[in-house]
């Protein structure tokens, strides 16, 4: 064997022996370690990978542990969580509703979770991790894993989905294989907890709100936006500000804002959300909530981007793109395309004068690379 291949059987041999001690009851280690956290990182990334649909052995005790260790991290004053530089680039990913494998592969470019390449980058995710997929249990864990690990680089907002009366209608508890129906009540309870402590949204250097779905209608200027962004916590009322950001959303062919007659929702028009990026002097609004067969949609003159990073999967090839959109340090930005096999580079280029995005490819380009994605 090379260098290589003992390192590699080596580094094996070491995660069977922690995912042994992950399975054995808490007392023996008392609380989670970080090599702890690799191990089940590690094992949801094969278990994935090699389409496995089982459950986590894990005790529930150690994944209520586990819950509570991220919430810790959401818990943090919100200047923090609900504010970043673009002192790296950072990568905006839209709904996974249980589905890891956009995100598998754009980690892959960039030399896997946890290297020095990967480590130079922040990694931003606008909600919607879960719904009634088999791996929507394992996608939650491993990003809460992540937010542990990595707290500086990993960026996690509230989704629709990540709201209790919602996760509860579509099931999500059954998701939670092997665990009695006692300790996965006791787990979605401990989730939803650590849910509701989740900022609403993101600033970028004042410039580029990052938001699950929805803007806050009637903010007049920036230092409103920020000051309702630290004050709103998703648990507030449910008819709320908080609401507004994960439920409301743009509507085309709408020049003004109405209510969604089914759910009460705000829709808003082009002429509303260009007046609230303009009166809070933004330059780009991205938000995710809402499936896109290209995997992205611009609105709102360019003003408003829709991205979509999950794979339909229904047992036959993907139907549509999945994008993740990559901001720059010098605020130029492209969306990298996910189609089957091969990644599209769909850029979009700044105009430096203006600072709009103008896109300069066709999805259906011939511009491509070879896919570096994890092989089945």
């Amino acid at each position: 064997l090379s260098e290589e291949e003992k390192k590699e059987a080596k580094e094996k041999a070491g995660m069977k022996r922690l995912m042994k001690r992950l399975k054995a009851p808490a007392s023996m280690f008392g609380r989670w370690k970080r090599s702890h956290l690799r191990a089940l990182q590690r094992n949801i990334f094969e278990r994935y990978l090699a389409g496995k649909t089982d459950h986590i052995e894990v005790p529930a005790d150690d994944i209520v542990k586990l819950i509570d260790k991220a919430k810790a991290q959401f818990e943090l004053p919100l200047c923090e969580l609900a504010f970043t530089r673009l002192t790296e680039s950072i990568h905006v990913f839209g709904d996974l509703r249980g589905n890891l494998t956009v995100f598998f592969r754009h980690i892959r470019s960039l030399g896997g979770v946890g290297t020095k390449k990967w480590k130079a980058h922040k990694f931003m995710f606008l909600g919607n991790y879960i719904n009634s997929e088999p791996h929507s249990f394992d996608v939650i864990v491993l990003l809460f894993c992540l937010k542990i690990l990595y707290p500086k680089n990993i960026y996690l907002l509230r989704g629709y989905y990540e709201t209790e009366p919602v996760n509860k209608a579509i099931g999500f508890h059954k998701m939670m294989k092997g665990f009695s129906e006692f300790d996965a009540n006791r787990i979605a309870g401990a989730l939803n907890e650590a849910f509701a402590c989740m900022p609403s949204a993101c600033l970028v250097e004042d410039k580029i709100l990052l938001v699950h779905s929805g803007i806050l209608e009637g903010v007049k200027n920036l230092s409103e936006l920020k000051t309702k962004i630290k004050i709103i916590s998703p648990s507030m009322d449910p008819n709320g500000p908080a609401n507004e950001l994960l439920m409301s959303a743009p509507k085309r062919g709408l020049k003004e804002s109405e209510n969604c007659p089914k759910t009460g929702a705000r829709r808003h028009g082009e002429d509303t959300l260009l007046k609230f990026a303009e009166d809070c002097g933004l330059e780009l609004i991205v938000r995710a909530g809402q499936m896109l067969m290209n995997g992205y949609e611009n609105f709102a003159g360019r003003k408003v981007l829709s991205i979509y990073s999950e794979f339909l999967n229904d047992g036959k090839p993907p139907r549509n793109h999945a994008a993740v959109l990559v901001i720059k340090r010098n605020y130029e930005a492209h969306l990298a395309i996910y189609a089957d096999d091969k990644l599209t580079e769909d850029h979009f280029r700044v105009d430096h004068n203006y600072n709009n995005l103008l896109t300069s490819l066709e999805l259906t380009s011939e511009r491509s690379v070879p896919d570096q994605g994890p092989k089945k």
